[in-house]
């Protein structure tokens, strides 16, 4: 039952996605952390850590704030660099990723 319930706080938490996981026998979480690279997230300049059930997907990314530039988006490497993360990305391992500043 407790599993039941933390699942269905993900769901709503996250919002229900395409990218689900099926086989609840054997589920592995994983960390995608969401580096702001000079901005901040809800005004914290820290890294924000979500958790993930393998597979998944994130269907509300964080969006960050850094005073004149523009944020366009996620990526595996700093300065844009690397592939984009966005809400259909499946998790399949721990990941770093950087906010990108225009």
């Amino acid at each position: 039952m407790k599993n039941i319930l933390s699942i269905l706080f993900i769901i709503f938490l996250f919002g229900f996605s395409a990218c689900e996981y099926n086989d609840w026998d054997e589920v592995t979480i994983y960390i995608v952390a969401f580096d702001p690279d000079g901005g901040s997230i809800n005004g914290d300049p820290k890294e924000l850590n979500v958790w993930v059930y393998e597979t998944w997907c994130i269907e509300y990314l964080p969006v960050p704030e850094k005073e004149d530039y523009t944020f366009s988006g996620w990526f595996t490497k700093k300065d844009g660099l690397g592939d984009e993360f966005t809400n259909t990305t499946r998790v399949f391992d721990n990941i770093l990723v950087y906010a990108h500043w225009l």
